[in-house]
């Protein structure tokens, strides 16, 4: 029985380094969410799968990883609404419960599912913020920058744990 719980352990590191280091190595920023894991043990259909993904570990390797592929971590505030936030107008619902798998926003109409609206208000949370870090710019910075965005695009914006469907899924 330890053995099989060794080699259960074994894959899933695995795979968080393999993922992790994909991230960094092909975006130059990571945006996560520090989520409340403890809150959310509290769903009990929800709670062996929460602890299963491993968000500690895979917020370690993205950390330590980041440094040396030179990406950046950004680490979106708890309350930020990810989910309740559209991403095209930025409106924000007061309330969006869990069964609610697609988002409709009630000012411009905006029909998305729920997951990769989060992931498109996350993406754009450093400019929302203002969390790009404490580094100093210069226009010439700015103008680099651009030309590394372009070439390596912010985009790795991922709920862990969750499988997007592709969109031929829903035919």
């Amino acid at each position: 029985m330890a053995r099989l719980h060794q080699r259960v352990g074994n894959i899933r590191r695995d795979w968080a380094h393999k993922v992790t280091t994909k991230l960094v190595r092909e975006n130059q920023a990571v945006v996560i969410e520090d989520l409340n894991v403890k809150g959310m043990l509290r769903n009990e259909r929800l709670a062996r799968a929460i602890l299963d993904v491993g968000f500690g570990m895979i917020r370690t390797f993205l950390t330590y990883k980041a440094k040396l592929y030179g990406a950046e971590v950004v680490v979106a505030n708890r309350w930020f609404p990810s989910s309740k936030r559209c991403h095209r107008c930025g409106t924000v619902k007061a309330e969006l419960s869990l069964s609610e798998r697609v988002y409709t926003c009630d000012k411009c109409g905006l029909l998305e599912d729920r997951d990769v609206n989060a992931a498109l208000n996350l993406e754009q949370y450093p400019r929302l913020e203002g969390n790009w870090g404490s580094v100093a710019r210069t226009p010439m910075d700015d103008c680099a920058s651009a030309r590394r965005a372009k070439a390596r695009r912010v985009s790795a914006v991922a709920e862990v744990g969750t499988n997007p469907c592709s969109p031929m899924s829903t035919i």
